[in-house]
């Protein structure tokens, strides 16, 4: 008996690692109908990390009460907004899964 193994190795970026920017890198890739090249989603990703850091947010738990304070919307907004400007995008179909996940 033999046995025959493909494997296929890719480094991930370091914040796939992390709930908040896992969570955000994920929404956006899962955007159907568009293709949306691997670095302008890191770009994204990256981006709103930064806006989530300078509001102490770390964990998803951490990105949950944020959200659920009274200016949870412009969070989601501001978010939103910042991934289409990174993305290049000016159509909303590229952020619209982040955004209902962060709705959630």
């Amino acid at each position: 008996r033999s046995l025959a193994v493909e494997l296929h190795v890719a480094q991930l970026p370091k914040f796939l690692r992390q709930g908040p920017a896992s969570l955000i890198y994920r929404e956006l890739l899962n955007a159907k109908d568009v293709s949306t090249p691997g670095n302008a989603l890191e770009a994204a990703t990256e981006e709103c990390m930064k806006e989530l850091q300078q509001r102490g947010v770390k964990t998803l738990t951490d990105l949950q009460r944020e959200l659920q304070k009274d200016d949870g919307e412009r969070l989601i907004d501001l978010l939103t907004e910042t991934a289409l400007e990174q993305i290049g995008n000016t159509s909303s179909a590229p952020a619209r899964p982040m955004a209902m996940a962060l709705w959630r």
